[in-house]
């Protein structure tokens, strides 16, 4: 499932803040495991992601709405 998050993310903030695997030399998405649903998210810096693994289509705006929280939450711009 392919979502667009509406903005830009700066994956860098987002992996130095959570739980989130990031090796830009290596792939230029950030890995975004969330247990409680048993899916990964891989979120791109033009803010576009893909939830891998769902199994219940119910828990996708549920997904959708936890990334968003996460990405407003550690994903602060440095001044």
């Amino acid at each position: 499932m392919v979502v667009d998050l509406g903005k830009d993310v700066t994956l860098e903030n987002l992996a130095q803040n959570c739980k989130m695997i990031y090796e830009p030399e290596q792939f230029p998405g950030g890995i975004l495991r969330m247990d409680e649903f048993g899916v990964a998210v891989i979120i791109y810096a033009s803010g576009k992601a893909v939830i891998a693994g769902v199994k219940n289509s119910k828990d996708i705006t549920e997904i959708v709405r936890k990334v968003e929280d996460v990405i407003e939450k550690h994903c602060k711009e440095e001044l």
